[in-house]
């Protein structure tokens, strides 16, 4: 190969040129031929090792995500796990809750309303299912109807005039208490149990305890636990309670306070049967305010105003009732 000497002494023939140009294109030559590399003897890329690398890391995965999870189960020892209540007696053992007792408020119930001081007398509706009611000391009442009254004749003795309700009777001040229902007489001790007021027949339920039921001309019976009776009723009062304007007025304008709404429709749903008259005209157009005006009711509040129409066309409140249809948009 020829040196750069011999090329530049080559590509100058036959021209005469200073020797400065001539060292300037020698020098030149020289520098671009230390900085090119000679690539003929530097080492060569290995490319046999990509494979090698990458098909172990293949198989690995493959077999990794091809290979189902199987969860961990605990190993028990295979012996049973003892009963909680052969544990209730051993020193540290954990409470077990047990049945519901006579000492327990009933867990459904959400607050306690007196119904009658000691000595007090009278008519109470009760109308709030979630309420446990006390009707003597120790005894208390909840609901399972709509609606039920009971009139409070003594400390001894009170008269179950309608509903369904569940008797809790922790214990008793008195030697004897009494519950009439429709004439038959229920005798009551420590326990629980329901009454339920039907149309000509009373049904009787006992939880725990035992109850001592009496019927005119029928011998004593007593129902204990776990047993039921229906009997026949004894009497049918035709008016069972005689409500008064100041009385009614004197409930609803507690439920406003209260605003209770739901409670006051259903209060005066359960008046308005043993009413007549103006009071009961003065009920209906109530009942539908109720239902318009405070819970919206568009379709019950128009129903009633349709039945205060047809019992009373020209009624003292006629007006009222068509100013109300109107409001309201009746059809």
């Amino acid at each position: 190969m020829p040196t750069p000497l011999d090329q530049a002494r080559s590509a100058h023939q036959g021209t005469t040129t200073p020797s400065v140009l001539d060292a300037r294109v020698i020098a030149a030559l020289r520098g671009s031929e230390r900085l090119a590399p000679d690539r003929r003897g530097a080492p060569r890329f290995a490319a046999w090792w990509v494979p090698a690398v990458t098909t172990p890391v293949v198989l690995l995965l493959w077999f990794v995500l091809r290979t189902p999870v199987v969860p961990l189960v605990p190993v028990t020892s295979g012996v049973p796990e003892p009963d909680p209540a052969t544990l209730a007696g051993m020193p540290g053992a954990p409470e077990v809750p047990g049945n519901w007792s006579l000492a327990d408020a009933p867990p459904e119930l959400s607050s306690h309303v007196t119904l009658w001081g000691h000595g007090e007398t009278g008519i109470q509706s009760l109308l709030d299912e979630t309420v446990s009611y006390g009707v003597f000391s120790g005894v208390q009442v909840s609901l399972r109807s709509d609606f039920a009254t009971i009139d409070k004749r003594s400390e001894q003795h009170v008269v179950m005039l309608a509903g369904h309700l569940d008797w809790n009777v922790r214990y008793l001040e008195t030697a004897q208490l009494t519950i009439e229902v429709l004439g038959v007489i229920y005798e009551v001790a420590p326990g629980r149990f329901s009454l339920q007021v039907q149309s000509n027949q009373v049904h009787l339920d006992v939880l725990e305890g035992r109850v001592v039921v009496r019927v005119p001309r029928e011998p004593a019976r007593t129902v204990t636990a776990g047993l039921q009776l229906a009997s026949r009723a004894a009497v049918v009062p035709s008016q069972r309670v005689r409500w008064t304007r100041a009385e009614i007025e004197r409930r609803l304008e507690a439920f406003s306070k209260a605003q209770q709404h739901e409670q006051a429709a259903a209060f005066i749903r359960s008046v308005v049967p043993q009413v007549s008259g103006e009071l009961r005209e003065s009920l209906l157009v109530d009942l539908s305010a109720i239902y318009g005006q405070y819970l919206h009711d568009w379709d019950r509040a128009c129903a009633t105003l349709s039945w205060a129409t047809r019992e009373f066309p020209d009624g003292a409140l006629s007006e009222g009732v068509t100013h109300l249809r109107d409001r309201y948009r009746c059809p």
